[in-house]
């Protein structure tokens, strides 16, 4: 590879931590890492990011830099976002941009500022999909930006052929924690056991996520599911049916809800 600064777009979950790890273990240094912050994580992500911030610090003498989207120049959020106009994350409507909004377009703004800060034109961005994850990868490896600035998109867990578990043995090795679920706490994507179990264990959150969704205007009263089921229905069906969900956290599939997801 060319010698070009490296940033790492980091998720805050198991792919991103490992892929941290595993350039730790190669001697590879990183330039500038990034995590993008939508206002609506869950604690658990929050607390992580702060705790892997201190070790990169100890690793490589840099800290993770948190990013943010501004709306009339300060940090509204996904979540006050959607209470102001009314409506449901993008995701709910069939569409990912609230994690380009919210996610990629804050972490490339600060990558473009800070190469001009330091008069670069190239630089490589580090994306944590994992092995079994090949298709969330970009066709185009370049993004050509203004001012001749030049993106290169590099997924070394692809490329290491690291799959779920080759990330969580690596974190092991590190001695770090495993990380939880990294997504907002009212993503639409989430299943059935994460809403019960959200309420169980977050209920202030939950209860923020039901007033996006009863503060959604939508033609057809969708809720936060995406479609005609509603959290609050799914919640309240769980109880009435004696934990109909319980069963289903051992054998949920994984697949990826949205752009957002880091293992």
């Amino acid at each position: 590879m060319k010698k070009i600064p490296l940033v790492i777009a980091y998720g805050g979950g198991v792919n991103s931590t490992a892929m941290l790890c595993g350039m730790r273990e190669r001697g590879i240094v990183p330039d500038l890492i990034t995590f993008a912050d939508t206002g609506g994580e869950h604690p658990h992500t929050y607390d992580h990011v702060n705790s892997i911030s201190a070790i990169v610090k100890i690793w490589w003498g840099i800290e993770i830099e948190t990013v943010r989207a501004l709306y009339q120049g300060s940090f509204e959020g996904l979540e006050k976002n959607c209470i102001r106009k009314k409506m449901l994350p993008s995701l709910a409507y069939g569409r990912k941009g609230c994690s380009m909004k919210y996610k990629v377009d804050p972490q490339t703004k600060r990558l473009l500022g800070w190469m001009k800060e330091n008069n670069h034109l190239e630089a490589t961005k580090a994306i944590g999909y994992d092995a079994g994850e090949g298709h969330r990868s970009h066709d185009k490896k370049i993004m050509e930006h203004t001012k001749g600035r030049r993106e290169y998109f590099w997924y070394p867990l692809i490329e290491w052929l690291w799959k779920r578990k080759d990330c969580i043995d690596a974190i092991e090795r590190h001695g770090l924690p495993v990380a939880s679920k990294s997504a907002c706490f009212f993503c639409p994507a989430s299943k059935h056991y994460e809403i019960v179990k959200l309420k169980q264990e977050y209920p202030d959150l939950y209860e923020r996520a039901i007033k996006i969704e009863t503060n959604a205007v939508t033609r057809a009263k969708m809720g936060l599911t995406g479609g005609a089921a509603k959290w609050s229905e799914i919640t309240a069906g769980d109880e009435a049916q004696g934990k109909l969900w319980a069963w289903a956290e051992s054998v949920a599939e994984t697949k990826i809800p949205c752009g957002c997801f880091d293992g």
